[in-house]
């Protein structure tokens, strides 16, 4: 083995040890919640940034289509709340994404504002396009934590129909999908609309999936998010208080 080679496979073991140490490290500050350490990392990682996946570009067909319901959402939820008097933006707070949506943090995304920005827990989170994100479960300085639409074991009323009057209780099964259960003669489609329940003017997701059980007096539905939470940058925060 020469000299060159050899150096090149030290250079190459350091180099996996300090991204195994650097992720040590991260993981130990988030869950161990070491004190002080979440404002660096996350101003860390406001410029790195390298765990979230692009989510959009994977496929192009399918990423076309997901952005032409986006839009049309957004234009819905436009002319809704300007017929209710809500077209303004007082009470919101745009932050960025730093962290999470990807497949190690599936079930949180992490932002750049807290509670220097008056952010409280509760707090509703929405996409650029006023489609429900999530909420904030967690609030320090200068970050939130935000647990999403469809996180596991989540309990959310939704609704949907032409006048959003059928309300449901819906269940997390995990990146941002739901299911719940209807009486079997209600009428449903799939790609059907359904909306926040306590805020019915902002859109959550669609109806995925709609099956009668054999037998039962119930149907299950399926309901996803068409938010692409591993690449979404932009959020707004609703001020509660």
């Amino acid at each position: 083995m020469t000299f060159l080679q050899h150096k090149k496979q030290n250079y190459f073991r350091y180099s996996v040890l300090a991204v195994f140490s650097a992720a040590v490290i991260m993981l130990a500050v988030i869950f161990l919640k070491v004190k002080g350490a979440e404002t660096l990392v996350f101003k860390l990682f406001s410029k790195a940034n390298f765990l979230r996946p692009l989510a959009i570009g994977q496929n192009n067909q399918e990423s076309v289509l997901l952005l032409a319901k986006i839009s049309d959402l957004e234009k819905e939820n436009q002319l809704l709340r300007e017929s209710v008097g809500l077209g303004g933006t007082q009470g919101e707070i745009p932050a960025k994404v730093v962290l999470g949506g990807g497949y190690i943090f599936s079930e949180a995304l992490y932002i750049n504002e807290g509670s220097g920005s008056e952010i409280h827990a509760g707090d509703i989170v929405l996409s650029p396009e006023k489609i429900f994100v999530g909420k904030i479960s967690e609030v320090g300085r200068d970050w939130s934590k935000i647990k999403p639409f469809g996180a596991l074991g989540e309990k959310i009323v939704l609704r949907f129909g032409p006048n959003k009057e059928i309300a449901v209780f819906a269940t997390g099964l995990g990146r941002g999908e739901l299911s719940a259960e209807l009486p079997k003669d209600t009428q449903i489609m799939p790609g059907e609309t359904v909306w926040l329940g306590e805020k019915p003017e902002y859109a959550a997701g669609l109806i995925s999936e709609a099956g009668k059980v054999d037998g039962g007096e119930i149907q299950n539905i399926i309901i996803k998010s068409q938010l692409p939470f591993g690449s979404l940058l932009n959020i707004v925060i609703l001020k509660s208080r």
